[in-house]
């Protein structure tokens, strides 16, 4: 089996609320961001990686201090860039470089194509976020989604409930019972939505030929606040086929 690095998102996002919030935002709803084949420096590949979300560094700090709420908290274009460089310090996203390739095409033309390439020292470079069209970086922060939280809650839940339930009154036990069947039953309504979902999404984008793609309640698995869970109800998007080891700079 062929070595591979490392996923490199070991560090904790320490961060305030006001800060969370930001990134949340950021990497959930600011835009939909483009995606591209990465490799490492050493040859090794990125375990679990083989096309990453990117952005430039210009692109980011337009949506900041365009947005009404997070643009109002910052002075300015150099405050809001140092705050990106302590954010992304924590390790939510790293610093990649762009590795062109000339390919002609049928009309004789030039085409530029790149990969992404991360450095595998990223540790020891500075972490530096610069206010720049030329300088592109790749999303590393996954927060814990709806799936982890509701775990974590149910469980904790459940042992404080098998601890008490031999001294709770009948009623007591009675109610806890109706309320665990209550659970499970939105337990299977909600596994019941993700299964629809993905039979309509594949249902469509295999008579289109992965050119439609449409999403029923598109924040049902994503890493987003319970209160953006069924919003929106849909989205569309549509695709137009392209190489999927080298894609086309725009």
């Amino acid at each position: 089996m062929a070595e591979s690095e490392k996923h490199p998102n070991e560090e904790k996002y320490e961060m305030n609320k006001k800060q969370r919030e930001l990134m949340y935002w950021l990497r959930y709803k600011a835009f939909k961001y483009k995606t591209a084949p990465i490799r490492t420096d050493t040859g090794k590949k990125i375990e679990n990686l083989k096309t990453v979300e990117f952005f430039n560094g210009k692109q980011l700090i337009d949506a900041i201090m365009e947005h009404e709420k997070f643009g109002a908290r910052l002075q300015s274009r150099e405050h809001c860039a140092a705050l990106m460089s302590y954010i992304m310090s924590l390790g939510t996203f790293f610093h990649v470089e762009k590795e062109f390739k000339t390919e002609k095409t049928e009309k004789k033309k030039d085409k530029k194509k790149f990969r992404l390439l991360f450095r595998s020292n990223f540790k020891e470079r500075p972490q530096t976020f610069e206010d720049s069209a030329e300088t592109f970086y790749m999303w590393n922060f996954e927060p814990p989604g709806i799936f982890s939280q509701l775990n974590v809650y149910a469980s904790i839940k459940l042992a404080i409930s098998m601890i008490l339930y031999p001294i709770l009154p009948q009623q007591a036990q009675l109610g806890g019972y109706y309320l665990g069947w209550t659970g499970l039953a939105f337990i299977g309504v909600f596994i019941a939505m993700i299964i629809l979902r993905s039979i309509i999404f594949w249902s469509i984008w295999v008579l289109s030929f992965g050119r439609h793609h449409l999403y029923i309640f598109p924040n049902l698995t994503a890493h987003v606040e319970l209160s953006d869970l069924f919003s929106p109800i849909y989205s569309y998007d549509y695709h137009v086929p392209q190489d999927r080891t080298i894609v086309e700079s725009q």
